[in-house]
């Protein structure tokens, strides 16, 4: 589980590895889009994805495959 708050700053980058996250509560914003509670985001690897905030705050949980 991840939890990032307001502060949250992530800029835009990729992995050497799939990654999925579901939006536990709060919102999370990757890029252009805004996910909430209950949104599933899935990111291919290799795929440039943000920069990423979390404005009001946001629980995920994250899955990994092929790290």
């Amino acid at each position: 589980i991840r939890i990032w708050g307001p502060e949250t700053n992530i800029e835009a980058h990729s992995h050497d590895f799939n990654e999925m996250f579901y939006v536990l509560d709060g919102e999370v914003t990757m890029g252009e889009n805004t996910y909430t509670q209950g949104a599933c985001i899935y990111i291919p690897k290799g795929v440039e994805y943000g920069p990423t905030t979390a404005p009001k705050g946001v629980r995920l949980l994250r899955y990994v495959e092929g790290d």
